[in-house]
């Protein structure tokens, strides 16, 4: 075939399949728009093509546009649900896969491929190998990657090893960033269930509508254009299935939820059959389970049932002793991937990331510390203050910004910011009075009134 009719047949394909295609250059800036992606994301080529992604959809980043991380990291992104906006705030929501285009060895451009939301992608077959099974993590974690020598996440480790033991569901609660699928991952790989599938979903991330297929599946014509398709249930048949951010999920589709892990039979969406799965549940939650009972957004005869083993997860500033391990471990990674001889940390940067609130945890650590192997210039050098991202500057001085509220009176808010900064000090000492009364500045005889007016314990 000559070239002019393979590019006549890439053209007719492109423009006539169902699926949106949308392709960019090295930079971002778009070659190509087929009409599926038109109708999609409704935008005419027109403003789209030769114009970079960050004008189109201005909201956009690297950290959440996968057409751009495919660029950056080289890497495919497969089957992932994309919530976004395009320039007019139209909201837009996409299944999307993404691949990196090489030419010689080298990234020239990127190829999304995607298709509405409310369109279920197609699900593999649960009758695999146990070698199948375990090529579908993408990650596939056990307790050996847990990083952490602090007794805190050492009593986590213990207790979570002894629930591997058990087949009972297990309710894990930890903030943002805490490693709340790291550990369900690690119970999954030592259970007795470990050569069956581990399959995760992220309730917080997925629209309702879109869950509840997703979880019990649907049978031919249950709604417009639904195909028969197994759910999640079905496919993690014989392994471990784990809920995340569990309290996201709305009533309705909890009570349905407990229907099945009381009764142990799933029915599809559509269907009149009911089919007889074996999976253990493990959920996350990175709110109070009890805060959320309260506020009715979990219901109560779904947390008991959840709650038979409870793990919970300390945050990383409940664990300081554990951020040199994490951060020499981080950056041996992050050296490899960018190919930088960096040799450490000086003195005065690991002082700082010690006494860091990190709010967001061991992620957020984890991002600090790619984003300053990244940004490093001189290699060869240990890793400095001046090398971090300027966000870390100022994420405290945002944090008492947020205390502010518009008729807030100014005694009011310098409480609050007073109470904030006691209580960062005190957990930094462990509880300790006197180095957290030094740490301050103030006496301990003061520091002990003030822990008693703001009931911090």
């Amino acid at each position: 075939m000559d070239k002019d009719f393979l590019d006549a047949l890439l053209e007719c394909l492109l423009d006539n399949i169902a699926e949106g295609v949308h392709v960019v250059d090295d930079r971002g800036v778009t070659l190509y728009y087929n009409p599926a992606m038109e109708s999609l994301e409704g935008l005419n080529p027109k403003e789209v093509i030769a114009t970079h992604l960050n004008r189109i959809f201005p909201k956009l980043k690297e950290e959440n546009s996968t057409l751009l991380q495919a660029l950056s990291t080289e890497k495919p992104i497969h089957r992932n649900l994309q919530n976004y906006s395009n320039y007019r705030g139209d909201r837009i929501s996409a299944n999307n896969s993404t691949y990196p285009i090489f030419v010689e060895g080298k990234v020239r451009g990127a190829i999304e491929i995607s298709r509405p939301a409310d369109q279920l992608p197609p699900v593999r077959s649960t009758d695999a190998s146990p070698e199948e099974s375990k090529k579908r993590i993408p990650h596939r974690y056990t307790f050996d990657s847990i990083i952490g020598s602090s007794e805190l996440m050492r009593a986590a480790v213990n207790t979570a090893k002894k629930y591997a033991l058990s087949d009972a569901s297990v309710m894990i609660v930890g903030a943002t960033g805490t490693g709340k699928e790291l550990f369900a991952q690690s119970i999954h790989h030592a259970s007795a269930r470990r050569d069956r599938p581990f399959l995760a979903v992220d309730c917080g991330a997925i629209p309702e509508s879109l869950l509840e297929s997703i979880l019990f599946g649907t049978v031919k014509g249950a709604f417009t254009g639904a195909q028969t398709m197994k759910g999640l249930f079905e496919q993690a048949q014989g392994g471990t299935l784990f809920l995340d951010e569990i309290n996201s999920m709305s009533l309705e589709i909890q009570a349905r939820l407990l229907r099945v892990l009381q009764e142990g039979y799933v029915r599809r969406l559509g269907g009149d059959q009911d089919i007889f799965v074996n999976v253990r549940i493990l959920a996350a939650t990175n709110i109070s389970p009890l805060e959320q009972m309260k506020k009715g957004l979990l219901r109560q005869d779904l947390f008991y049932r959840l709650n038979v083993l409870r793990l919970d997860l300390p945050s990383l500033r409940q664990r300081p002793e554990d951020v040199r391990e994490l951060s020499e471990h981080f950056l041996e990674r992050f050296s490899k991937e960018a190919d930088k001889d960096i040799r450490g940390f000086e003195p005065s940067l690991m002082e700082d990331l010690m006494h860091h609130e990190f709010r967001g945890n061991v992620r957020e650590l984890r991002n600090i510390i790619e984003s300053a192997v990244n940004l490093k210039e001189d290699a060869g050098s240990p890793l400095s203050l001046s090398d971090l991202p300027r966000h870390y500057f100022l994420e405290v001085d945002d944090h008492y910004i947020s205390l502010y509220e518009e008729k807030k009176p100014l005694d009011v808010y310098l409480g609050e910011v007073e109470k904030s900064l006691i209580q960062l000090a005190y957990f930094k000492e462990k509880g300790n009075i006197s180095r957290a009364a030094s740490r301050l500045g103030i006496s301990r005889q003061r520091l002990q009134y003030k822990l008693k007016i703001y009931e911090i314990k």
